[in-house]
């Protein structure tokens, strides 16, 4: 046996003691960090979806922070009305939220049945009518807003990270 070594184990256990404490630190950090973030993007994709003047629930309020069994967090609208299929005069399909991210350009909207009304409430009173030109929908770019002021948030998160592992052992 060569003297010294023995020390030599001990302090390589030592080692990977440290490095062990060091990586379950860095996965707490990591989750909370982006649990944190997932949190403010999903306040910030509420207050990007535009509200209707009526009451009750809205769009904004589907925005809902889930975390997958892998652990990843994903921020989806869960309002059904939000993905509901809505037929164009082409033949495609388009959802709410599509229209919403990236707007549509000035369109007719005709009832569905021929001779048909189209129901809306305006100013609080039920009006009825066969036919609206409608001006068209900005694009709020809920998504794209929220998407990369939250890529933001994680590059600085894993910047501190980098910072704590080189504080800890360079």
């Amino acid at each position: 046996m060569v003297d010294g070594f023995p020390a030599f184990s001990i302090g390589l256990g030592k080692a990977q003691a440290q490095l062990d404490r060091l990586g379950r630190e860095i996965v707490t950090e990591v989750h909370s960090g982006l649990r944190r973030i997932g949190s403010k993007a999903t306040r910030r994709a509420k207050a990007l979806t535009p509200r209707s003047e009526l009451g009750g629930l809205h769009l904004a309020d589907g925005w809902r922070l889930v975390e997958e069994t892998s652990g990843v967090f994903v921020i989806e609208n869960q309002d059904p009305k939000g993905s509901e299929l809505l037929p164009l005069k082409d033949g495609r399909e388009t959802s709410l939220l599509e229209i919403l991210e990236y707007g549509s350009r000035p369109h007719e909207i005709v009832p569905k049945r021929p001779g048909g009304l189209l129901r809306f409430i305006v100013g609080g009173e039920v009006v009825y009518t066969r036919h609206v030109d409608h001006p068209g929908t900005r694009p709020y770019a809920i998504i794209g807003i929220t998407s990369t002021e939250a890529a933001v948030e994680v590059k600085v998160l894993a910047d501190a990270l980098r910072a704590l592992i080189r504080s800890s052992y360079l």
